[in-house]
């Protein structure tokens, strides 16, 4: 004779159970309630998230150990990258010449800031590193063509004491004679230039950079590209920078579009933004923790 599936041991076992706990409920509902708090605690305090894709990979294989030895040495670390787009090469170069000093300040935050590289970053010894004569034959001969100016020009400081001058050239250069051009009249195009970077920066807030190269000799967009970090004809200009030994990636990412803003809002007309490896990286865990809650 067969048992009836409600008479079976494990049916029997789970009804008395379930009346067992119907009747001391709080024997199984406090503790329960005492083990969620006691977990969110425990997670609130000693959760943690890593960042750092490299840990996703064993780092004992040779491959990975060279890797590791390659960043250590050449201090290869991820960039912060500024990007400035618009037509009009003197508002990028603005951007850049405002944002680029900003962030030298700060090195709590930021180190190897690049955004205009020439022979005085190599230190006074920088000519020795031009080898090829046609560039240092054109230096020099740059440098005869200008000396007029430079000489006439290198005590000036501010826009009162240069106009100052140009007034005192314009009254001495009508009682000169002679085929040989005043260098007042070899300086017009540079002080036109100059002047309307000037009226430019007078119209921006915040602290006006000093005019570029091409105010001095209008060297065009070559000289501008060959200076500062640029791309698709100087129509995009770049700003990178690294995070300082010690200091917050999340901080570092945040002063930094603060800074990258305080610029646009001085330059408007342009297109800016912020990229990089560390900024994906911030962005990402933040999207991560808000799908989450």
């Amino acid at each position: 004779m067969s048992r009836s599936p409600e008479d079976s041991l494990l049916t029997r076992s789970l009804r008395a159970l379930a009346g067992w706990v119907s009747r001391r409920r709080h024997w199984f509902v406090w503790p329960q309630l005492l083990l969620l708090f006691a977990s969110v605690a425990y997670t609130g305090r000693f959760l943690e998230f890593d960042t750092n894709r490299d840990n996703l990979v064993a780092s004992d294989t040779p491959a990975r150990r060279d890797y590791l030895h390659f960043m250590e040495a050449f201090n290869a670390q991820s960039e912060l990258i500024a990007v400035v787009e618009s037509a009009d090469t003197e508002k990028n170069r603005q951007f850049v010449e405002r944002l680029g000093p900003r962030l030298e300040a700060e090195t709590n935050l930021f180190q190897d800031v690049f955004y205009k590289g020439d022979l005085r970053i190599m230190g006074p010894k920088a000519l020795m590193l031009v080898t090829e004569p046609e560039v240092l034959d054109e230096m020099a001969e740059r440098l005869r063509e200008a000396r007029p100016v430079l000489e006439r020009f290198s005590q000036v400081t501010n826009l009162h004491s240069l106009f100052g001058l140009v007034i005192e050239e314009f009254r001495s250069a009508s009682g000169q004679s002679g085929d040989e051009p005043p260098a007042l009249l070899e300086a017009l195009p540079a002080l036109t230039r100059m002047a309307r970077q000037a009226a430019d920066a007078l119209r921006r807030p915040g602290l006006p950079p000093s005019p570029g190269v091409s105010a001095l000799f209008d060297s065009g967009p070559e000289a501008e590209s060959s200076l500062y970090i640029t791309f698709a004809s100087n129509r995009i200009y770049l700003v990178t920078a690294r995070v300082a030994p010690g200091a917050d990636t999340g901080q570092a990412v945040a002063r930094f579009r603060e800074l990258v803003d305080q610029v646009r809002a001085e330059v408007p007309g342009v297109n800016a933004g912020v990229t990089g490896e560390p900024v994906l990286e911030v962005d990402e865990m933040a999207q991560s923790q808000r799908d989450m809650a």
